[in-house]
């Protein structure tokens, strides 16, 4: 996600997916034992979104992390 290139940015200079993405990574640098995500893509575009659903399952698959993700369904409405 260009995190590599930005390493002296301010965090709130980064993209929401950006932002997002260093959040996943700064919570499995040590390996949690439940690793808890609640609507983790929810302000995010389409596209950022994926991509942190991407890092989410690599990093989830790789590190064998218990997770429990919270997500709207795609068809949700307000009430």
């Amino acid at each position: 996600m260009g995190l590599e290139d930005r390493l002296g940015v301010p965090i709130g200079s980064l993209s929401g997916g950006q932002r997002q993405a260093l959040t996943l990574l700064m919570a499995t640098w040590v390996k949690p034992e439940l690793l808890l995500l609640d609507e983790h893509t929810a302000a995010l575009d389409p596209k950022s979104a994926e991509q942190v659903i991407q890092l989410t399952h690599e990093i989830v698959g790789r590190d064998r992390l218990t997770t429990m993700m919270v997500t709207q369904p795609a068809s949700a409405t307000a009430c």
